[in-house]
């Protein structure tokens, strides 16, 4: 029984020899058929075909895999594991190619230069012979430097130049041309100039206008709406006043002690209205304030203002103020005087007028 037994494993060796002897798996990795385990449950080199499996670049796990019918020995079937090595040849997912990255916005382009000329004037309602100031400011609103700057300002007719002063740069009152020089403005920054004018006379009633312009630049202006600005004054007429003072009692030697009337009138005969028109009668010594009438105003006995405010072209105003003679006046001499105290226009006419009294002695 025993030789038997020894003989039949022996021959079985003799066949698993055979068959480890196989060819090496191909080198695509499908050396499956040297992975099939012999009947023998030994054939565990036959397991060696896992070997075959390393063939990973060929990615096939052949048939090597295939545990054969010796599976019905345990450890034949250990042979299986031969069959294992045939993974590993799955090929390696490729690299995501990166994505591009995203072009940088666009810088957003300059506008330049955009100077913005401005113009005032200090009195726009100036009388002759009075001086007016005017202001011009250039300021440059854009984002680059302007340079090479002339501003023409020549003053109209109706004005005088007086003098000028420029931040920066010269002004040439022949030409009317303020040169700002070699000093640009920069972005954000502004210049000024002033100019003194003196109103011509004759020029009542006249609008007179004023304007300063962008002579020139070195860089272009996008914006020329802005490049020039007005000032414009309206000068006051003059009125012409007529003025009087009179007194109501017709005798020639007033007694001390007695109430006399003075009538005030004044009139404006000029072509234009007059206004502002403030009078004043401050009674002297040896008058004393007794009342008042006035058609147009109102009379300050403390002060001595008659206060009548418009007084239109061709019209005129009275005022009554009755007064007492001081006792010890008599004998003396008084003069009242009224005047022009304030108008807004300028007077061609009458401002001041009198009146003199020789105070008597009573009985």
């Amino acid at each position: 029984m025993k030789l038997s037994k020894l003989l039949m494993i022996a021959l079985l060796a003799g066949a698993s020899s055979v068959l480890g002897c196989g060819d090496d798996p191909p080198a695509n990795g499908n050396g499956g058929s040297g992975g099939t385990a012999g009947s023998g449950g030994t054939a565990g080199s036959g397991g060696t075909a896992g070997s075959g499996g390393t063939a990973g670049s060929g990615g096939t796990a052949g048939s090597g895999g295939t545990a054969g019918s010796g599976g019905t020995a345990g450890s034949g079937g250990t042979a299986g594991s031969g069959g294992t090595g045939g993974v590993g040849g799955v090929g390696g997912v490729g690299g995501v190619g990166g994505v591009g990255g995203t072009g940088g916005v666009g810088g957003v382009g300059g506008t330049g230069i955009d100077l913005a000329v401005t113009k005032t004037v200090d009195n726009e309602n100036p009388l002759t012979s009075e001086e007016v100031v005017y202001t011009i400011g250039v300021e440059n609103i854009g984002d680059g430097e302007a340079t090479g700057v002339e501003v023409l300002d020549e003053l109209p007719i109706g004005v005088t130049f007086q003098s000028a002063q420029p931040s920066v740069g010269n002004y040439d009152s022949n030409t009317g041309i303020w040169d700002l020089g070699a000093v640009g403005i920069d972005a954000g920054e502004s210049q000024e100039l002033e100019i003194v004018a003196n109103v011509n006379s004759l020029t009542e009633g006249e609008t007179i206008t004023n304007t300063a312009a962008i002579e020139s630049v070195d860089q272009t202006d996008p914006v020329p709406e802005n490049d020039s600005a007005d000032a414009v004054i309206t000068v006051q007429e003059n009125i012409f006043t007529t003025l009087s003072k009179s007194l109501s009692d017709e005798s020639p030697t007033p007694i001390e002690g007695n109430t006399i009337v003075f009538t005030i009138t004044v009139g404006n005969i000029g072509d234009f209205d007059a206004t502002g028109l403030i009078l004043e009668d401050q009674l002297p010594p040896g008058l004393t304030y007794d009342s008042q009438s006035a058609t147009s105003g109102t009379y300050d006995e403390a002060t001595g203002e008659w206060n009548i405010g418009n007084l239109a072209a061709g019209a005129s105003a009275v005022l009554d103020l009755s007064v007492t003679l001081d006792a010890g006046t008599g004998g003396t001499q008084i003069t009242n005087t009224v005047s022009v105290k304030a108008v807004d226009q300028v007077n061609d006419g009458a401002t001041t007028a009198d009146e003199m009294i020789n105070v008597g002695s009573p009985p």
